[in-house]
């Protein structure tokens, strides 16, 4: 998937995350599932298709916070973000960013919460 995603092949990486997420459900391995979430989230942000993403986004958010999971956390605060700014919803947008910078921060993650920061500078109309 994340080769496929990389190399802008929005359709293979969907399908693998969807295998993926479909097989961690089936074996119930709880965190497993937030990050196929997440990932195949990632790829639906990338195909315009927010609503499911932001679904799928937010389940994976509770299952990381439950896991205390604060690298999966920030990724969804990330994602959240992006989506929110492709809504034009600076509300939303000004939160999920603020909340992903701080949480990179506080793992050490440096150029994910620099990149936070410049998305924060650059705002949401700014597409």
């Amino acid at each position: 998937g994340e080769i496929a995603l990389l190399r802008h092949q929005y359709e293979a990486a969907e399908t693998s995350y969807r295998q993926a997420l479909s097989l961690a459900i089936s074996i119930q391995w709880r965190k497993l599932t937030a990050y196929c979430s997440g990932w195949l989230a990632s790829v639906l942000v990338e195909k315009e298709e927010l609503q499911e993403a932001e679904q799928l986004l937010q389940e994976a958010l509770r299952a990381a916070k439950q896991h205390k999971d604060r690298r999966c956390v920030a990724k969804c605060y990330y994602h959240l973000a992006i989506i929110s700014k492709k809504q034009k919803d600076s509300e939303a947008f000004l939160d999920w960013t603020s909340l992903a910078k701080e949480a990179f921060s506080k793992l050490g993650m440096v150029e994910a919460a620099n990149s936070m920061k410049e998305l924060l500078e650059k705002g949401c109309s700014d597409t």
